[in-house]
């Protein structure tokens, strides 16, 4: 992925500024917008224009039993608002930042008013073991990476700290007898990459088609949905392969230092845009860039990218 398409900057050779525009990144936005998620209960709606949060509730999910949660994801997050923290000019003003560390990462995400999201992700365990409030962990995080501190030393906090784990599952059934699940309500990946945005709304947009024909047709049997199911599950695994892979040594050696051989480059910029259900040649380029970080794990074919661990002893 090239620097010109999503403005990948090195910071002091300590850790990767990615700089992620909404016009290249397409619908795979990360927004404070509502979103649009709802259950279907008894064939009526139960939730319409639910915030995000709301979906991760899991109301039908949870007292169905239907969530499974993925092992390999058990990440956490610390997070908060902002302000005084400097932006790009220009049409680049709402891009996101995202600061790529050895042992996690941070968004800054700019929101309407001057305020900024900070937050930090990294493995659950790693800061259950660090022992600190939220607060205090976020905040010695931020000073312990130049890239953040650097645009953060003269930001004030102007909402509490919060914190999020275990977040990532995936519902086994996204429709049965008398509910659909949408957006968070039928699964969750990860913040990176904002998936969560273009999945609600990609599986909203599909629910309503589905709905409109079954609604038509007088039938909300369970098999009339079994279309829309596939597709959801579809399209959550495809997403949650980049996602795994992104926390895997090798990923970022790869997708910092890109080729444009064999339209790899193009192929994964398309997923990231939304391309979820990609044409065999595209499947076929993106195969290749999955084995290409395989290749670059177990061989270090190209030089390792420098990255900083903000948790590492000493730091935070």
């Amino acid at each position: 992925m090239a620097a010109t398409a999503i403005g990948l900057v090195p910071h002091t050779g300590w850790a990767w500024l990615v700089r992620v525009s909404r016009a290249a990144a397409g619908p795979v936005v990360e927004s404070r917008a509502r979103v649009v998620a709802c259950d279907v209960l008894e064939g009526e709606l139960y939730h319409l224009a639910a915030e995000r949060t709301r979906g991760r509730e899991a109301f039908v999910a949870s007292r169905r039993k239907l969530r499974d949660m993925t092992p390999h994801l058990r990440k956490a997050a610390v997070f908060a608002q902002y302000e005084n923290i400097p932006r790009l000019t220009g049409r680049q003003a709402g891009d996101i930042i995202l600061i790529v560390l050895k042992d996690g990462w941070f968004w800054m995400i700019p929101l309407p008013d001057g305020f900024t999201s900070v937050g930090l992700v990294a493995e659950g365990s790693r800061l259950k073991d660090l022992g600190l409030p939220p607060e205090e962990l976020l905040e010695q995080a931020v000073r312990a990476c130049p890239a953040a501190w650097e645009r953060m030393r003269d930001a004030r906090r102007i909402s509490q700290v919060w914190s999020a784990s275990d977040y990532s599952y995936e519902c086994r059934e996204v429709a049965g007898d008398g509910y659909v699940l949408v957006g968070d309500a039928a699964a969750f990946i990860d913040p990176i990459f904002s998936t969560g945005v273009w999945l609600a709304m990609s599986s909203g947009e599909i629910a309503a088609d589905t709905l409109h024909k079954a609604l038509g047709a007088g039938n909300l049997s369970p098999a009339t949905f079994a279309d829309y199911e596939r597709k959801v599950h579809r399209h959550v695994a495809t997403y949650t392969r980049i996602v795994s892979r992104f926390y895997q040594p090798g990923f970022m050696d790869i997708f910092l230092q890109p080729s444009t051989r064999f339209g790899i480059k193009e192929a994964v910029i398309s997923l990231l845009a939304g391309m979820a259900d990609p044409p065999p040649l595209v499947s076929l380029r993106l195969a290749w860039f999955y084995t290409v970080i395989t290749l670059q794990q177990r061989f270090g074919f190209l030089p390792a990218v420098p990255l900083l661990g903000v948790m590492e002893k000493g730091r935070a």
